[in-house]
């Protein structure tokens, strides 16, 4: 693979902004959750351990968009459904699927 080449896959790896739009050639994986617990206390353990297990994935910064909201390339997909199927008890998780995310 010549230098030309190289350059041009790793431009396609790299997402393009454009007007606060972030579109990518891969397709990414939106994740939408909500810790739900009972009572303070027990939502204190479990938003304390979710977090604790969640860095320890090691998901760059620019994945997180909000604090319950996170935007991954889909390679990432089988991780994160591992993941959030451990706290399935606690934690309510939409997955969406998407080419661009536009901020408003």
């Amino acid at each position: 693979m010549n230098n030309k080449q190289n350059k041009e896959k790793i431009k396609k790896q790299i997402s393009i902004k454009k007007n606060n739009s972030i579109y990518t050639e891969e397709t990414q994986i939106l994740y939408i959750y909500d810790i739900e617990a009972k009572n303070k206390l027990q939502y204190n353990r479990i938003k304390r351990l979710f977090y604790y297990h969640l860095n320890k994935i090691a998901l760059k910064a620019h994945y997180w968009k909000t604090k319950s909201t996170i935007a991954v390339p889909s390679n990432f997909e089988k991780t994160l459904d591992i993941f959030f199927r451990r706290f399935s008890k606690y934690v309510v998780v939409y997955k969406a699927y998407t080419d661009a995310i536009e901020k408003l």
